[in-house]
């Protein structure tokens, strides 16, 4: 699914989330070794959710990054 890394640092417990064009948001628990997440990137992301995890951001579903490519 394609979506844009937004900073969401003012947020109580949040970092870099993915926002995805359909409108949801998915914060990364996890993501491959060789991805580094830059604020305003387009991405294309293949993730699956997590829902034994709790966070404190509660800003989208919780994920791990399967694979991610750079728009």
């Amino acid at each position: 699914e394609a979506g844009i890394v937004k900073d969401y640092t003012g947020l109580d417990g949040c970092g870099l989330l993915i926002v995805l064009d359909k409108g949801e948001n998915l914060e990364p628990i996890s993501i491959p070794a060789d991805v580094t997440l830059t604020d305003g990137q387009r991405v294309s992301v293949k993730y699956r959710i997590k829902n034994d995890r709790a966070s404190a951001c509660m800003a989208g579903y919780i994920v791990e990054i399967v694979s991610l490519r750079y728009l």
